[in-house]
């Protein structure tokens, strides 16, 4: 894995838990400063986070990271990669340099009817399938593929529990050129 991919996978963990290590804004508060050293410690570079509402950035010896967490599609999802019908209820996307990634929760019907139509549309979109795995059964069940392009590598997954929880996730990732 290129070092920009790693990067942005360590950023995007990093900003899972932005709401709880950088608080809600003003100076730096000693939860950002905090937030900065985990950075530095995991990316191994000096690391400088700007918090301005749901866009984190952050800056580094190998240029800037910005990360955005919300609700709805990202606007900068990649306009040839679709994305099934249903609601997207969160997500996180970030970009470094020419490298992106993005991903998404959707609420949909039957999670498992949608991710077999999705597989489908990705297929009718020029991505080819790599990997898929189905595992568990009854209410307790996983379905997940992996399918790229020469430009896009997208990780798709559903699954279900025992408290009946069901939910889609598609995780989008710039193609590793190295």
């Amino acid at each position: 894995m290129r070092r920009t991919s790693a990067r942005l996978v360590g950023l995007t963990l990093i900003v899972a838990f932005a709401p709880i290590l950088t608080g809600c804004g003003g100076s730096k508060s000693a939860e950002e400063k905090t937030a900065e050293r985990v950075a530095e410690k995991l990316l191994g570079d000096e690391v400088d986070i700007d918090r301005k509402g749901d866009k984190i950035t952050f800056k580094g010896e190998d240029g800037d990271t910005t990360l955005e967490v919300g609700g709805g599609k990202p606007k900068d999802w990649p306009s040839d990669v679709p994305l099934p019908d249903g609601k997207v209820t969160s997500s996180v996307s970030g970009t470094s340099g020419d490298d992106g990634g993005w991903t998404v929760t959707m609420d949909v019907g039957d999670p498992f009817a949608v991710i077999d139509e999705y597989r489908d549309e990705i297929t009718g979109a020029g991505f080819e399938v790599t990997h898929s795995v189905e595992s568990g059964s009854g209410k307790d069940r996983v379905k997940s593929f992996i399918a790229s392009n020469s430009k896009w590598t997208l990780n798709a997954m559903v699954g279900t529990d025992s408290n009946n929880a069901k939910a889609l996730f598609v995780s989008v990732m710039t193609k590793s050129r190295g």
